[in-house]
């Protein structure tokens, strides 16, 4: 056992912001590493090498089956991980004369320091898979050889929005002969806490026209709004060696986070229209109009959600995978490449929408309703979804 003692010390936790109010976009994470001998011992390093290390862990399904007893067997579930170099520090060695000495050994400290950038992926945990960091630092002696030790540490991100900052997503139906389009924009704000708000402008081709009868009136309305929020995690891998920019998706999983729904009569005679404009009137123009719509859910504590991360914030100077800082360590049966990929775990949230529209026909002189018709459900595409906190 070497009589030299090697301490990382850092902060178990780091955390920075997912946006940055300076001029810079950076988070410093700062330590110190510890070199220690007895006092008949001087260590003499001769290179200090301080790497900060991600792991990535995925889960899945192997086609082979373990026989149990009887005729039972279940599938293998394997587990891979690899790893890769996010930054790296060569720490300066000083000289004999400055190293400290203390009445029982031989100690130096060296500083090293890490600038973590806003779109770093934070240490996560998904259904099938986990982004972990360490701190692993090296030091090559003439005497004992080289000396390693390493040390976990979460990158805890906190995603901010500002005030003003809004999410608008244009929908449009061409094949519709009622809706021209949607305008979905997310209001969430600081204050908003984990509830998160949208309004969806539904924009129609049309809000009122004569009916079969002169005395009666057709009235476009939504009945309802009903909206479901998914997480979608993949596991990426991308060639080391490879020049291009594709990448392959080994792996994906999409949940529910919530559902609900809000029921209304949007555009009746209750709940009309927003905006100016009249009636259209025997064979007047049918005039296009607006139906805002506020709704709003709670995310759970219980879905452990995930930040949204990002395959770009994987992205690592060509030089430094030249110089195999990214690495592949033994795939499972799952992933059966051979090659140096490098892996990542991908998060999004999306927002799925439906919305039911119908018609009600009204008199014209009494305003009362006559006739209520067949309701039909329009889809709409999903939109992404920005998830700042959930619930406690």
């Amino acid at each position: 056992m070497t009589p030299i003692v090697l301490e990382l010390v850092a902060p178990p936790i780091h955390h920075f912001n997912s946006r940055s109010y300076e001029l810079r976009d950076i988070s410093p994470l700062t330590g110190h590493v510890i070199v220690s001998s007895p006092v008949s011992l001087r260590p003499n390093p001769t290179r200090i090498d301080v790497k900060l290390i991600q792991i990535v862990t995925y889960t899945g399904d192997s086609t082979q089956t373990r026989r149990l007893s009887g005729s039972t067997s279940e599938s293998i579930k394997t587990r891979s991980f690899s790893e890769r170099v996010v930054q790296e520090d060569h720490l300066p060695i000083p000289s004999r004369e400055k190293m400290g000495i203390s009445t029982w050994g031989n100690i130096s400290a060296f500083r090293f320091s890490f600038d973590i950038s806003r779109n770093t992926p934070p240490t996560s945990e998904t259904p099938i898979g986990s982004i972990t960091y360490a701190i692993e630092v090296t030091a090559a002696t003439r005497d004992f050889g080289t000396i390693t030790h390493r040390k976990s540490v979460k990158l805890s991100c906190h995603n901010i929005r500002v005030d003003s900052e809004k999410t608008p997503h244009q929908l449009y139906f061409p094949a519709s002969n009622d809706i021209h389009g949607m305008t979905l924009t997310q209001n969430s704000t600081p204050r908003s806490g984990p509830r998160i708000s949208f309004t969806a402008t539904i924009h129609t081709l049309w809000k009122t026209a004569p009916a079969s009868r002169p005395s009666e009136l057709r009235c476009l309305v939504v009945r309802k709004l009903m909206w479901q929020a998914e997480e979608v995690v993949k596991i990426m891998s991308k060639p080391v060696n490879s020049n291009g920019k594709y990448s392959i998706c080994e792996r994906q999983l999409v949940r529910t986070l919530c559902d609900g729904s809000v029921k209304g009569s949007w555009g009746s005679e209750q709940e009309p229209y927003f905006g100016d404009g009249q009636s259209s009137e025997g064979g007047g123009e049918e005039k296009p109009a607006s139906i805002c719509i506020p709704f709003g859910f709670t995310i759970p504590t219980r879905a452990k959600v995930t930040d949204d991360i990002d395959l770009a914030a994987y992205d690592v100077d060509a030089n430094r995978l030249e110089d195999s800082s990214c690495y592949q360590l033994p795939r499972g049966p799952s992933l059966p490449s051979t090659d140096a990929m490098m892996m990542a775990i991908v998060v999004h949230h999306r927002l799925k929408l439906e919305f039911v529209v119908g018609e009600d026909v009204f008199h014209r002189d009494t305003g009362k309703l006559v006739e209520r018709k067949r309701s039909r459900t329009v889809l709409c595409p999903a939109v992404p979804l920005s998830v700042c906190e959930v619930s406690n």
